[in-house]
């Protein structure tokens, strides 16, 4: 039986303080009771001690940068990305949970009134799970990404399940990591052709279905976020801190049109903006020079974020996904730009041994010769190896997954994914 069963399922033993548990149960001798329900009870002691260190642990980090953008300068900021176009609910409100729960400084959503409230329904209820340890935690900032122009973030797979062939291996459904296609078949192994093949809050747009399809079948659908007006009521209406804004190179004149109708609002109402971009090669200069000039006026209160998007939505592990966003970030720290430099697409748990190898990444109490990173962004790498974690435990993630015994490898995952980055501080 899991060991962390008494823990969630009595919250009430928590909430009578850890601090108890330690003083009652320090002697070993209790732990040596035969009684099943009594080991049962002893085990959940020592999860409890050991969550109750690494809340600690988080807590210590976040109290060396009291405000979230503080960690930019530090070199230590972490940011969550939900997804652009992502709206799997339940699954975002657990995301957030965790990321909040391990000290992540901002969690990236869609500008999705809805997906928003997920996040922040995930925000405080992993605050409210530290306080009953009686550790605070600061709240993360809660940024919209948006995009001013055709963006492979804002787009969604789609096809007609009745022009799939009734022996189709199904190739697409194996290789979505957000377990966004689903097709089924009858007792001959035949393809069910009414199926709602892609369950559309669920697809990001990785577009890894397309190629694979056997009939090129599958297409995918891009969209523009959302007009200003939506902007305009979702930061009246919604808990934001920040906002993103995904650009290219070849998008500079939709650039200074979004910024034309969004500027005014985001100067008075927020407290960062982000430019999301790949790499244009001997454009990119340019371009970003102009979105500087927009952005970066005197005026301006919020802190500015570059975030290098070196290989979008990859969601793949191996130190060489992370190349590419490494590369991009080493060629804007040459530009000069004020603001901060963070990395994403292709980020993953080898993306800070990478950054360490090259020192790129900022080391406290030292000086640096030349710009550094300040930060990374975790985003389809995380999503996809909690869906598969999900999975192989065979955990309803329509559920609060502080309330069933795959939390802690979950927790684990997280935790170890944060911990390397924070703790440098």
């Amino acid at each position: 039986m899991y060991h962390g069963v008494c823990l969630f399922c009595h919250p009430a033993k928590v909430a009578v303080g850890v601090n108890l548990f330690f003083s009652r149960y320090r002697n070993r001798k209790y732990c040596n009771f035969t009684d099943s329900s009594a080991s049962i009870y002893c085990s959940s002691v020592q999860y409890d001690q050991r969550m109750y260190s690494q809340l600690l642990l988080v807590r210590n980090w976040l109290e060396k940068y009291p405000k979230a953008v503080d960690s930019l300068e530090g070199g230590t900021w972490i940011k969550l990305i939900c997804g652009a176009s992502y709206q799997d609910l339940p699954f975002i409100r657990n995301l957030s949970f965790l990321f909040t729960l391990a000290g992540v400084d901002c969690i990236d959503c869609a500008a999705d009134g809805a997906v928003i409230q997920s996040v922040d329904q995930g925000i405080t209820s992993a605050l409210s799970y530290a306080n009953r340890f009686s550790v605070s935690l600061r709240r993360p900032l809660i940024m919209i990404s948006i995009n001013d122009d055709e963006d492979p973030h804002f787009r969604k797979a789609s096809f007609d399940t009745s022009r799939c062939p009734p022996d189709c291996s199904k190739p697409c459904e194996r290789v979505c990591p957000a377990s966004a296609i689903v097709l089924q078949s009858d007792q001959t192994g035949s393809l069910v052709p009414f199926h709602q093949g892609v369950i559309q809050s669920k697809c990001y747009g990785c577009g890894r279905c397309v190629p694979v399809c056997p009939v090129q079948n599958i297409e995918t659908i891009s969209f523009t976020s959302c007009p200003s007006s939506v902007v305009d009521n979702l930061l009246k209406s919604e808990p934001i801190d920040a906002i993103e804004i995904h650009s290219r190179a070849e998008s500079v004149q939709h650039f200074h049109l979004l910024w034309d109708k969004i500027g005014t609002i985001v100067q008075t109402s927020l407290r960062l903006v982000s430019i999301s971009f790949p790499d244009g090669g001997n454009h990119l200069e340019e371009f970003l020079r102009s979105v500087d000039r927009l952005i970066a006026t005197e005026h301006a209160k919020y802190h500015i974020i570059w975030q290098t998007d070196g290989k979008p939505m990859s969601g793949d592990i191996g130190k060489g996904t992370t190349i590419a966003t490494v590369k991009l970030a080493r060629k804007v720290l040459q530009f000069g730009l004020r603001g901060y430099i963070q990395c994403a697409g292709g980020v993953n748990n080898y993306t800070i041994s990478v950054l360490d190898e090259l020192d790129l990444r900022a080391r406290v109490g030292t000086s640096h010769k030349y710009p550094v990173v300040s930060g990374v962004a975790f985003g389809s790498f995380v999503r996809r190896r909690l869906i598969e974690m999900f999975q192989e435990t065979s955990f309803d993630y329509t559920r609060n997954i502080e309330n069933f015994s795959c939390f802690e490898q979950a927790w684990n995952f997280v935790f170890s994914l944060v911990k390397p980055i924070k703790e440098r501080c």
